[in-house]
């Protein structure tokens, strides 16, 4: 509906107006419900996979790797 406004060739719809606000409106309720579902369900820190990532007990996921391997390994030391 956005893409069908901007080629009006300038011409101003007002029927497109609400659409706009509607947009606007959406990513103000999402960024809302994240924040209720946050604070709902706090961070747990014994799940804390990037302090696992770091203390190496966890090994780091590599998903650019053409042999098919889920951890890191030499043929994709150039992804990081």
């Amino acid at each position: 509906m956005l893409f069908v406004a901007a080629g009006e060739c300038g011409a101003w719809n007002w029927f497109y107006l609400p659409v706009y606000l509607g947009v606007v409106g959406q990513a103000f309720y999402i960024r809302s419900r994240v924040f209720a579902i946050e604070s709902r369900y706090p961070p747990d820190p014994k799940h804390d996979v990037h302090g696992k990532i770091k203390s190496g007990e966890v090994t780091k996921p590599c998903i650019c790797c053409s042999c098919g391997a889920l951890t890191c390994c030499a043929c994709c030391e150039c992804c990081y």
